[in-house]
């Protein structure tokens, strides 16, 4: 995956808004690294809750909505932020 489409997976976990992603991101190091962790040692580090737990274990089921949203920006050619990207 790439970085763009990581950061939607994040975005569109439910339980998980943009403040928790980014608290997700900083304590992995990298967007990627998220879904690189196993969900039971975010759980165990207390990172995560039994909602978010939930969600980012059945984080595959958003993929449809993920390639849509990939498939709007590029088609558009709109601009986006990703996280832990420089500005």
């Amino acid at each position: 995956m790439n970085r763009l489409t990581v950061c939607l997976y994040l975005n569109l976990l439910p339980h998980i808004g943009a403040v928790r992603a980014l608290q997700f991101v900083r304590h992995c190091g990298s967007p990627e690294a998220v879904f690189d962790t196993q969900p039971e040692r975010l759980f165990a580090d207390k990172i995560l809750n039994v909602a978010t737990y939930k969600a980012l274990c059945n984080w595959r089921s958003h993929e449809k909505d993920v390639v849509q949203l990939y498939d709007k920006l590029e088609a558009n050619d709109w601009s986006y932020w990703l996280w832990d990207t420089p500005n």
